[in-house]
């Protein structure tokens, strides 16, 4: 269960996006996504300073679609996740 905007929600959707910004955008997304009541929680993790420490080794830069690398596949992704125990 989790609680966020004076309610509890017990089921939700999550979903994953990998970015590259600077601090002023990630805190105005912050500062959207805090405001708005279809969002129960939210995480911003920082993966590097340099472009090679934030790019996935299996691609030349990007996403590359047709590789079957874990890296490759785990940068979007999304699903029904039930909070607590039953």
């Amino acid at each position: 269960r989790a609680r966020r905007h004076q309610q509890y929600h017990s089921t939700g959707d999550y979903w994953m996006m990998h970015f590259d910004t600077n601090a002023p955008v990630l805190k105005f997304l912050n500062d959207r996504l805090r405001a708005d009541p279809r969002v129960i929680k939210w995480t911003a993790l920082k993966l590097g300073d340099k472009l090679d420490q934030i790019t996935p080794k299996a691609t030349s830069g990007g996403l590359d679609s047709h590789s079957d690398a874990p890296q490759a596949r785990a940068l979007f992704g999304g699903k029904t996740i039930r909070y607590g125990w039953q």
